[in-house]
């Protein structure tokens, strides 16, 4: 082994040791939120066209954080197509000084959504812990696809911190960091210890796990449904507030409804979807023993249908929760609250000796979803195309 290349192995063990993976591109409205998992206490910045961009709060650097954040207009770093992440160690922040380690660079590569042609894009949900079979199905498109959406319910639970970085840490397996990726949260990520702590390990917009997303042709409008239960059922023990938040939400899609400056009004957007752990389309009857049904909230999810389908127009719907990979046509039963368009259940986890975990690879095209349920053999195990125009 020559000097180089034996210093380069110096700096990426050093880069290992202090990095949990790698970045993460999350696409946020018209931003990037590059998302760095860490070890320990850490300096970083992320350098865009000569301009660097910071993780901090009102001027001051955030050094011990479990997930640094760094915001960067998406135009900035589609046109540059490259990023340069910049770090050292923090072996102690004082008062009158900070004593570090020697900083660290390295380059990644990136490729935003192209204005033209068709978009490759994975979708799967409910992973519940299995990772490495989850990694594999979202190879589909032999390597990263052009977006990548992680819909909920990755983990079956928040109760440690590996459970809640699980979702950055599939998402770095699968892209390297070169391509955007939409990460959205499940009401499995909803219960433990890390849940009230799990803003700082996925995409929001303002604090707030709902938000649109402007990518070229593609629009994306994020909702967050929270749990499937009534806020006073006895799993929850008092702490749950889902009901405040979707009325906030609701308020929120109504705005985007009515904002001439909403991403879904662009003329370049040939894509307008729905994305949503639970499909709020369903009026699910079924109960569980002991347990309220599952049909809640039915004022407030009419009321988002009727909006989206009345003011927004979505050409489609992508939902998980229900552990299947299937689509709901308009006038089905599962999707008698229709948003006006089909809803396609992208998530299925298999338990068991052969685990495996099934998703949806989705092209999309000129009026047209062409989708594949693959496995992590990347086997075509059923195949659709949905049109809606």
């Amino acid at each position: 082994m020559g000097p180089e290349r034996f210093q380069n192995t110096i700096i990426m063990t050093k880069f290992q040791r202090i990095l949990r993976g790698g970045p993460v591109v999350c696409a946020v409205d018209r931003y990037y939120q590059i998302m760095v998992p860490v070890r320990c206490e850490t300096l970083m910045r992320v350098t865009v066209n000569g301009k660097d961009y910071y993780d901090h709060v009102n001027g001051v650097r955030r050094t011990s954080c479990p997930v640094q954040v760094f915001t960067v207009p998406m135009r900035e770093l589609n046109e540059a197509g490259e990023y340069m992440l910049r770090y050292q160690r923090v072996i102690s922040r004082q008062a009158y000084s900070c004593l570090k380690g020697r900083e660290v660079s390295r380059r990644y590569s990136f490729r935003g959504i192209k204005d033209a042609g068709p978009v490759n894009v994975y979708v799967i949900s409910d992973c519940h812990g299995i990772r490495n079979e989850s990694i594999a199905a979202c190879t589909f498109f032999d390597g990263a696809p052009d977006l990548l959406i992680l819909n909920g319910d990755v983990s079956s639970s928040c109760a440690t911190e590996e459970e809640s970085l699980l979702p950055l840490d599939i998402a770095w397996a699968v892209t390297g960091g070169t391509v955007p990726c939409v990460v959205t949260r499940g009401n499995h990520d909803l219960r433990g210890t890390y849940s009230e702590k799990l803003n700082d390990y996925i995409p929001t917009y303002n604090g707030k796990t709902y938000y649109q997303v402007c990518l070229g042709p593609l629009w994306l409008l994020v909702l967050d449904c929270g749990e499937d239960k009534d806020d006073g059922h006895r799993e929850y023990g008092g702490t749950a507030a889902y009901h405040a938040m979707r009325l906030d939400e609701t308020d929120f899609l109504h705005a985007i409804a009515d904002d001439p400056s909403a991403g879904f009004l662009d003329p370049a957007v040939k894509h307008r979807i729905i994305v949503s752990h639970i499909p709020f389309s369903y009026r699910d009857r079924g109960t569980e023993k002991g347990e309220r049904p599952f049909d809640i909230e039915d004022e407030i999810y009419t009321d988002w249908a009727a909006v989206l389908k009345d003011r927004i127009h979505p050409d489609l719907s992508i939902a998980g929760h229900h552990h299947r990979c299937e689509v709901w046509p308009v006038g089905s039963e599962k999707n008698a609250r229709s948003a006006g368009c089909p809803v396609l259940i992208a998530g299925k986890p298999v338990h068991g000796g052969d685990r495996n975990c099934i998703g949806a690879a989705v092209t999309l095209s000129d009026g047209q979803a062409h989708v594949r349920f693959t496995d992590k053999r990347r086997t075509i195990l059923e195949e659709t195309s949905i049109s809606y125009k």
